[in-house]
């Protein structure tokens, strides 16, 4: 997970039609079957007769084709509610946050993995402070209209539910989290909040952890073959050096948020001899270290 910028106040056009805020009122009524996912996913015919779902598609841009929870590329995403709009796993008789189904806020991009039923996210959204500060009812204005000042996910009265799952727009999830070398991640802020999003969407999934492993495997491997190179007397410690200058620069590319698993690359750049040297041959890690040092320091 990584902070995305959203403008909240400018949600894609297919969320401004008037048959969207139809059904928003329907759905403050009482009409549950107002909601519908044509409708917050922005289903629009084009002229030629094909489908398009614009709100997907935006959902898509601003997070890099990537699921907004465990970072992996995904093209053909949910459009997950971070509050869940049908009903709340463990808070009886909660209705769900109906009036958040069309909400831009409350949208967000991701894998099946990460929203299924049972093993994922689905319809859990627990809170630090516990069921006392769970919001039950829409906060309206009169005539029975949605007060749209009231349901900001960064602004009372949402903002003070306190939830555990970090919100991608809202939260900053790098302070949240430590990783292994073995793409296993860890809860480290004094909230608990990092520990308990990693349970909520199951963060620490076998097929996930493997797949963070292989992202630094990349490194890793390409590392220990230069250095088997110039063991065997194949390349000179000059070469050595320019090779593992790229790829450390692959490395720092790693961050950009466009990368599948970004955060662990940022991680494992900020963090190199906890994540490496373990990894290396006892005989050459200072000789990397020092050389990664250098190249940080912009003299390698």
């Amino acid at each position: 997970m990584i902070r995305i910028e959203k403008n909240f106040e400018q949600p894609p056009a297919a969320l401004l039609r008037q048959e969207v805020a139809d059904r928003i009122a329907r759905s403050l009524a009482g009409d549950r079957s107002a909601i519908h996912s044509d409708f917050y996913r922005g289903k629009t015919i084009q002229s030629d007769g094909s489908v398009k779902f614009e709100v997907v598609e935006a959902l898509m841009l601003l997070y890099h084709d990537k699921c907004g929870y465990c970072e992996t590329k995904e093209h053909d995403p949910q459009a997950e509610h971070y509050r869940p709009k049908g009903r709340v796993t463990g808070a009886r008789n909660h209705p769900g946050y109906f009036w958040l189904a069309f909400e831009w806020s409350n949208l967000l991009p991701t894998c099946f993995d990460c929203n299924k039923i049972g093993t994922g996210k689905g319809n859990r959204f627990p809170l630090i402070g516990g069921e006392i500060l769970r919001i039950f009812h829409p906060p309206l204005l009169p005539g029975n209209t949605l007060d749209l000042a009231s349901i900001r996910p960064n602004l009372a009265p949402l903002w003070d539910e306190r939830p555990f799952l970090l919100h991608p727009e809202v939260d900053q999830p790098e302070v949240c989290f430590r990783f292994s070398n073995k793409g296993e991640m860890e809860g480290i802020d004094p909230e608990g909040r990092g520990r308990e999003t990693i349970k909520i969407c199951n963060l620490n999934r076998r097929n996930l952890k493997y797949r963070r492993q292989n992202a630094l495997d990349v490194f890793v491997l390409a590392i220990n073959d230069t250095l088997l190179l110039f063991e065997a007397g194949k390349i000179t410690n000059d070469a050595l050096l320019s090779w593992l200058k790229l790829t450390f620069l692959r490395l720092e590319a790693w961050q950009h948020p466009t990368k599948e698993y970004s955060l662990f690359g940022k991680y494992a750049f900020a963090n190199f001899i906890e994540i490496f040297s373990p990894l290396l041959p006892a005989a050459y890690r200072t000789t990397v270290q020092e050389a990664f040092d250098r190249f940080r320091a912009g003299t390698l």
